[in-house]
């Protein structure tokens, strides 16, 4: 039967005296339009304990509990993993019913619920009637001197809820699955309905009008710190240059491009007026918009997302999305400012300014990442990125590029022609890694050789819709398919990937296994292996032409220089789906899903 009001009434007036305040699992759901996170609570699971006979499971997520303290906010810990539980009858998904969507734990990702398994219960709680095959296990649960079933994730054992059946419901299973909700809600564009099975894949490389497609993307080499081709180039001469190529490779008039985006984190002042300067330099007139960005390490992608969401939602036709760094002169102490007292005395404020190869090298000790395991990921980038120079896979997406040159042996300033990354270096092993000293600590892991390389460089991604590019007769090589950003603990910077690529496949309907390609940025080998380790990502799935590592990381322009690398090795492959990340700066992850054409 049903629960009576007058049950369900004395049931919510008592879970509301032994409630304690809450924040649990998180849900995702894609469906029509962007909206703002929205807090929510449930259950009834916890309220009445459960057995100890789940607590015994084993699971394939075999974090610590100390692992899952680090990662879950201190509410998402009491739930998942202490089973806690939240007031009945105040989450805000009790009335929300979309047409597509999937549910996920908010601990592992793992997909739980389909949005077509939701119904109206009327008790006060989000049910479902079935979830997602091999997505839940199931428990006896006689505490309370009662027999329940109680619900976990099949992945880690975070705590669900409970079942319950016979109630008379008219649903295929006759079951209510009473799950803790989530945090958080996100929703995405209609198109991508959030399947995880291979129609998912399907459904991404299908082709729609209203499409956000790539229509050309390019990138200088990049070079040394202070020592290469760049060494003595301004950020804005560099950007110049690839926007200029950029729309020539597309051979359109420059005048269609309505907005440029570009991500940049050192230069002074924000690099605005630079950027403005550098597209009149490029041939773009006055009415291309410009404008410039920061999301440190994520800066490039982040344009490219912003370019993209303004031609979803119809404010512009045309864009492009680009990133630039000019790491010879700008980095260095002054690119972090000194903070307050206030910001001082907060721990996770002051946090945020931690030098990121000493919280990777806590990270890495702390996760037991091994100096050996280090240097061979970093000696297999440095391999595949020389292998891939000699078979000349980066000269399609490289523009080369003049530069001003000063000799630092003799003084002489020339001109020179920029058309190679020049980080990269033949004869690379685990055993000459293996010799460089440590750079953060004397019995450290990390050094110059499993870490990203100080780098200039410059890359963009030029965007329209799909009719657009139709109505110019323009043929596209990729198109956009979603993106995620997430926040993590300050000194777990590096994990950022490992949040959002889950996030991001999510919102694309996919699985990790539907994807081909994954440029992970090479931040430190440490993160960059970890995250890929816990995800279940093959190695050779993950950046097959080298990364970071190898051949640098510009900062502002590394997540524009993704989408280039990906796209052209996608179609040299014959392969389709890709995804970009990297971790970030004071603590977040990103990644975007990308389809080749």
């Amino acid at each position: 039967m049903r629960f009576s009001p007058l049950f369900a009434t004395g049931f919510s007036l008592l879970s509301r005296i032994l409630y304690r305040p809450p924040t649990p699992l998180r849900l995702v759901e894609a469906r029509l339009r962007p909206v703002t996170p929205l807090r929510s609570m449930s259950i009834l699971g916890a309220l009445f304990g459960t057995s100890a006979s789940s607590s015994k499971m084993t699971y394939p997520d075999k974090r610590s509990e100390d692992e899952w303290r680090a990662v879950l906010s201190k509410e998402q810990f009491r739930i998942l993993r202490e089973k806690g539980t939240e007031a009945p009858g105040s989450g805000t998904l009790n009335a929300h019913y979309p047409e597509h969507g999937v549910y996920s734990c908010a601990g592992c990702c793992k997909p739980l619920y389909k949005a077509s398994h939701k119904f109206k219960s009327g008790c006060g709680w989000p049910a479902y009637f079935d979830s997602i095959p091999g997505a839940v296990t199931r428990h006896e649960d006689r505490t309370l001197g009662t027999t329940r079933t109680e619900i976990v994730c099949s992945n880690c054992g975070g705590h669900l809820g409970h079942v319950f059946k016979g109630e008379g419901y008219s649903t295929p299973t006759d079951e209510r699955h009473c799950v803790n909700t989530l945090e958080r809600l996100s929703q995405i564009g209609g198109q991508l309905s959030a399947n995880i099975s291979g129609s998912g894949r399907q459904r991404l490389l299908e082709k729609r009008s209203d499409d956000v497609v790539v229509v050309a993307c390019c990138r200088s080499a990049f070079t040394k710190g202070g020592k290469g081709g760049f060494k003595d180039t301004q950020a804005a001469d560099i950007m110049a240059g690839v926007l200029r190529e950029v729309a020539d490779r597309a051979r359109i008039d420059k005048a269609l491009v309505e907005d440029i985006c570009v991500g940049t984190v050192l230069a002074p002042g924000g690099g605005a007026t630079e950027m403005r300067a550098a597209s009149f330099v490029a041939g773009y007139p006055e009415t291309t918009a410009v404008r410039t960005l920061n999301r440190q390490c994520s800066s490039g992608l982040q344009a490219c997302v912003d370019v993209a969401n303004q031609i979803k939602t119809g404010m512009i036709e045309v864009g492009i999305g680009a990133g630039v760094e000019s790491m010879s002169l700008h980095y260095g102490p002054s690119a972090v400012t000194e903070f307050s007292e206030s910001l001082e005395n907060n721990p996770e404020a002051a946090n945020c300014k931690v030098p990121m190869g000493v919280l990777s090298e806590d990270m890495a000790k702390d996760l037991n990442i091994t100096r050996a395991d280090q240097d061979a990921f970093a000696a297999s980038s440095y391999q595949k990125a020389v292998q891939a120079q000699r078979q000349g896979l980066f000269d399609e997406e490289i523009v080369p590029l003049k530069a001003r040159y000063e000799d630092p042996k003799s003084g002489e300033t020339k001109e020179i022609t920029v058309a190679k990354d020049d980080g990269i270096r033949d004869g690379i092993t685990p055993e000459s890694l293996g010799k460089i000293r440590p750079a953060f600590a004397a019995d450290g892991s990390i050094h110059a050789g499993n870490a990203s390389q100080i780098s200039d460089g410059a890359a963009a991604v030029l965007m329209m819709r799909r009719s657009t590019s139709e109505r110019l007769g323009l043929s596209p090589i990729g198109k956009f398919v979603c993106a995620a950003v997430v926040g993590v603990k300050p000194l777990l910077m590096g994990q950022g990937p490992w949040k959002a690529i889950p996030r991001a496949l999510e919102l694309a309907g996919i699985a990790k296994d539907d994807v081909d390609i994954f440029e992970i940025n090479e931040a430190f080998a440490s993160q960059c292996l970890w995250c890929a380790n816990q995800l279940g990502i093959p190695h050779e799935k993950i950046n097959p032409k080298g990364g970071a590592i190898a051949f640098g990381h510009p900062l502002g322009c590394t997540g524009a220089r993704q989408v280039s690398t990906l796209l052209y090795e996608l179609r040299r492959t014959g392969k389709k789906v890709g995804n970009t990340s990297m971790c970030v700066g004071t603590g977040m992850g990103m990644s975007a899903v990308w389809v080749a054409e």
